[in-house]
Formats: structure tokens, C-alpha cells, sequence
């Protein structure tokens, strides 16, 4: 599900997903109103060129999508 959502933020930014993989960084518990909920952080490279190594991370909440960083500058609705 990770590699998934990678891709596709990867995607929609018109980057390239670099070794089409991501990292488990960090793994914990979380509560929430709905109960115990696993807390997961992956990172995953990505390249804008296609020559250098840039670092984005996404955090996973059970199955939810609850951040997703690229480090890059927010898009607007013009381009």
C-alpha cells in the first residue's frame, strides 16, 4: 500500500519513484477515538532530473494516509 501511494504522489508531481521502494522508518502506537491504531513512517527517494536523490516520507495510520511529504512547493491550480 506504501509503494502505492508513493507512486502515485510521485506521479501526480511528475517525479520518478527511485528504486520503486519504500522504508519502514519508525512504527508505533497511536489512540485514537476509534481505538488503538498502528502508526507507520515510510521514506522513499525520488528524483526530479533523473540524476540526484531527493528524500520523501509518508505516515500511515491503520490504512489511512495521514501525511505525505515530497519536500517540494505546493502546486498551484494554474500550472
Amino acid at each position: 500500500m506504501a509503494v502505492g501511494l508513493a507512486q502515485r504522489a510521485c506521479k501526480e508531481r511528475d517525479v520518478q519513484l527511485l528504486d520503486q521502494a519504500v522504508a519502514l522508518r519508525r512504527l508505533g502506537l497511536s489512540w485514537r477515538s476509534r481505538g488503538l491504531r498502528i502508526r507507520r513512517v515510510y521514506r522513499f527517494e525520488f528524483s526530479e532530473e533523473g540524476i540526484g536523490r531527493r528524500t520523501g516520507y509518508l505516515v500511515l495510520l491503520g490504512l489511512e494516509l495521514v501525511d505525505l511529504s515530497l519536500g517540494l512547493p505546493q502546486m498551484s491550480d494554474d500550472a
